[in-house]
């Protein structure tokens, strides 16, 4: 088996936080094209949603890969 229960719980976290990190990133208000919408460059949306993202899928391809880093370490 590839993925073990820890493996899974990892990988089921990390896809919550990057749907927590694309939450994070969207709008509930729609801005007209001719107003100037000033929340859309707030510390949230430029700053902490691309944080939690990035952290999230490295998160995931460090879980992917870690059997193979393992094994490779292992044939040294």
């Amino acid at each position: 088996m590839v993925f073990n229960k820890k493996k899974y719980l990892l990988f089921s976290v990390s896809v919550i936080l990057l749907i927590g990190g694309f939450w994070l990133m969207s709008s509930s208000k729609v801005s007209e094209s001719n107003s100037f919408y000033e929340s859309m460059f707030n510390f949230r949306r430029i700053i902490l949603a691309p944080l939690v993202i990035i952290f999230a899928y490295l998160v995931i391809i460090i879980i992917i890969f870690r059997n193979k880093w393992n094994s490779e370490k292992n044939l040294k």
